[in-house]
């Protein structure tokens, strides 16, 4: 008796046993991330409560999960849990999602795959792309399924929509580039350090006018985020109406010791309607720097002041950078214009690639130069001077020079002659007090001269000459003649 009660006992402890095996071996075999939706698709329409159209103010979609368990059961009910920004019970908020059981066969069979389908609605603030522009699927919910032996299962639901906003065209301009197509996936090339690039950028809004769905806080951005290369510049654009669009240019400038190299790069909009979604469309793009072998680049070419009168001192500054990709030790500068009497040079630089140089010096203009305005040349060469060797780059700067108003502070009552000066520069005189070039007005001993004499001749008073005094001497002498004759006319001839 005792041996058939303790066989009882054990046979219900193995079926309780196999109850609670059987209960846990339920698993979820789908697979959802924010690259795999549970519901909805790229092309998915979103709930858009703008609309006339009743089916298209509540947007839903179905999406099956498989579930396998090792025993027979039946899914008896789900719980919902809300991702942040999402509700499955209020049904006034932008981010109801309403996640409901939608299958009639709940039934799980032992070692069988059983897919379940669920429904949900597509809220009108879910979004179409993250914060980067990438088109993606966003977590709404996890999702509990309960069995009738009390076992459970869950899983992430993530659900995913059409994209309202798109790159519609992007054009670059550079030196090598005047406005040049660019695609999702292309490379601009043909870029130099230095380079300044403009990025030409139209977003345009999908939603269509019966849609009636505005785009605000739109912006474009360059990014490049490499050791080598980096550029992260945006502009902000206006709002964008349905079925309209707007254009903005991204600016950015290449550094002058980037490296040659191809470097991954993206352009993207983004923007968030007025439901709250955001929405965007991103092209990679790869941007190539490339480098001359010998290349010299003037980053500085000024002068100050830029337009000169009674004083005809100029401060001339130059700064070149070796934007080849070879070290130089024969490069020279050269700053002239015959007009001016300028003409400056500094020979046998050495400048290392991604180096710069500066060159500073002074100059005169000559008093004979006219009023004008006048072309200041630049030059870079490599490989030897303006004689043997190869330009690099010119530029070309304005010097205004006016003609010369004295004040009534400056206004004096002598005047000189001007005497002709000739600009030159003297790298090996002995008589320079500058290091490196200096920069001299000189005049010959004859001009100087001739510059003394006639300031003596032209400054001396006509009261002070000889003349003068003869001609005051003879006046003098002819008053007393005058004088002597009506005396004697008026006592002898009475």
């Amino acid at each position: 008796m005792k041996n058939k009660i303790l066989i009882s006992i054990l046979a219900v402890f193995a079926l309780v046993l196999s109850v609670s095996l059987a209960s846990a071996a339920v698993t979820v075999s789908s697979s959802f991330s924010d690259s795999t939706p549970t519901f909805g698709s790229s092309s998915q329409a979103a709930s858009n409560p703008n609309s006339d159209t009743t089916s298209e103010k509540n947007v839903y979609d179905d999406g099956e999960v498989t579930i396998n368990s090792t025993a027979n059961a039946v899914v008896s009910s789900i719980t919902v849990t809300a991702a942040s920004g999402f509700s499955n019970t209020d049904s006034g908020s932008s981010g109801y999602i309403n996640i409901t059981l939608n299958d009639a066969d709940l039934t799980l069979a032992a070692g069988v795959a059983e897919a379940i389908t669920l429904r949900a609605r597509i809220p009108e603030s879910l979004d179409a792309v993250d914060g980067d522009g990438d088109a993606k699927a966003v977590k709404i919910a996890t999702i509990l399924f309960t069995l009738n032996d009390a076992s459970t299962v869950s899983f992430d639901a993530y659900a995913q929509r059409e994209n309202q906003l798109e790159l519609s065209s992007l054009e670059v301009t550079s030196q090598e580039h005047t406005g040049d197509d660019v695609d999702d996936g292309d490379t601009i090339d043909e870029l130099k350090p230095g380079d300044d690039v403009d990025l030409e950028i139209q977003a345009e809004n999908k939603y269509t006018s019966s849609d009636d769905v505005d785009m605000e806080n739109v912006e474009a951005y360059v990014l490049v985020d490499e050791d080598d290369m980096d550029v992260d510049e945006s502009e902000d654009m206006n709002d964008i109406d349905a079925s309209d669009d707007d254009t903005v240019t991204v600016k950015f400038t290449v550094d002058s010791d980037t490296d040659e190299g191809t470097y991954s790069g993206y352009v993207y909009v983004i923007a968030e309607d007025e439901h709250g979604a955001n929405h965007g469309q991103k092209y990679d793009v790869d941007f190539k720097v490339e480098r001359e072998s010998h290349e010299l680049l003037f980053t500085t070419a000024s002068v100050s002041p830029t337009e000169v009168s009674c004083s005809r001192k100029l401060t001339i500054n130059s700064k070149i950078e070796n934007t080849g990709s070879n070290d130089e030790d024969e490069a020279s500068i050269y700053i002239k214009n015959s007009v001016l009497g300028i003409n400056l040079y500094k020979k046998n630089i050495d400048i290392e690639s991604t180096d710069t140089y500066t060159y500073n010096s002074e100059a005169t203009i000559a008093d004979t130069v006219g009023a004008g305005t006048y072309l200041l040349k630049f030059y870079t060469y490599y490989s030897g001077d303006e004689s043997d060797g190869v330009q690099s780059d010119a530029k070309d700067v304005e010097v205004v020079v006016s003609k010369c108003v004295p004040t009534a502070a400056t206004t004096t009552t002598t005047t000189t002659t001007p005497v002709s000066g000739v600009i030159i520069v003297d790298e090996t005189s002995t008589a320079a007090t500058t290091t490196g070039s200096s920069t001299t007005t000189r005049t010959t001993a004859a001009e100087e001269e001739s510059s003394v004499l006639d300031t003596t001749e032209e400054d001396q008073s006509f009261t002070d000459s000889t003349a003068y005094t003869v001609l005051l001497v003879t006046g003098i002498i002819a008053v007393i003649i005058v004088g002597v004759g009506l005396v004697f006319k008026f006592l002898i001839l009475g």
